[in-house]
Formats: structure tokens, sequence, C-alpha cells
């Protein structure tokens, strides 16, 4: 008999921990690690992470939302974001860099991006749009 409540009990324990996440509707939603990111200008997903750009400054921000300041700051005129291949690549001000996860930036190529409206990452490639010409960018 109690080898039957035992089951018993790990049964619903097992449903609970599953049955909870499901019970959230799509667009619910929960506030993480409160606010404070009233001059956030780009957000990007990593390794398991988001990278925030606040006032210029970049962030890594885990899932309970704890932030910790990366690199030296300086991206005041970043326009654009977004990860490929372990790394950030960041417009600012018509220049492209590579940035590293401890903040290292690379430039890369010879600028002239002043006129970009997208940016995405492709199958190991960016995609930009600058003045109304869609370019691919390699990265290696």
């Amino acid at each position: 008999m109690k080898t039957r409540h035992l089951v018993l009990v790990l049964c619903l324990m097992l449903v609970s921990a599953v049955a909870v996440p499901l019970l959230a509707a799509p667009g619910d939603y929960a506030e993480i690690g409160g606010g404070g990111w009233s001059d956030m200008t780009l957000m990007a997903a990593l390794d398991g992470a988001l990278w925030i750009i606040d006032d210029g400054t970049l962030y890594k921000v885990d899932k309970a939302g704890k932030y910790t300041e990366i690199g030296e700051g300086g991206w005041t005129h970043a326009t654009f974001m977004v990860a490929l291949d372990g790394a950030l690549w960041i417009i600012d001000d018509g220049t492209l860099y590579k940035v590293d996860k401890a903040g290292k930036y690379t430039e890369i190529g010879e600028g002239g991006w002043t006129h970009t409206t997208a940016m995405t990452a492709l199958d190991g490639l960016l995609w930009i749009i600058d003045d109304g010409t869609l370019y691919r960018v390699t990265t290696k």
C-alpha cells in the first residue's frame, strides 16, 4: 500500500511540474528583474542570455533579470544589433563591429553603413539593407 501511495505522489508531482508551465496562455507575461531599461535601444539573444544596449552601455541579462555590464560602453550611436556565431554584430555610427562576449570589439570592413534600415543573420551570414539595397555580408 505504501508503494502505491508513493507512486501516486510521484505521479502527481510529475504532472504538476509539467502542467504548471502549460497553463500559461499565449500572450501571458511576467515582469522579470524590475524596470530600469528606459534608455534601452537594442536587444538580441545570444547563448541563453539577453544582450541589451541601454544608454550606450552593453549589458548581459540572464533569465532572472540579473544584469552585468559588458565592456566599456560607447555604443551611443548603435542602431542595429544581431547575434551570429557566438558574437554580437553591431552597427554604430555607420560602422559594423563584431563584439565578443567579453565586450571586446573589432571593426569589420570599411564602414559605410550610414543608411542602414535593417540587419539580420541567416545561415552564417549577415544580411543588411542599406540605402535601399540588400547586402550579404560574410563574417568569417
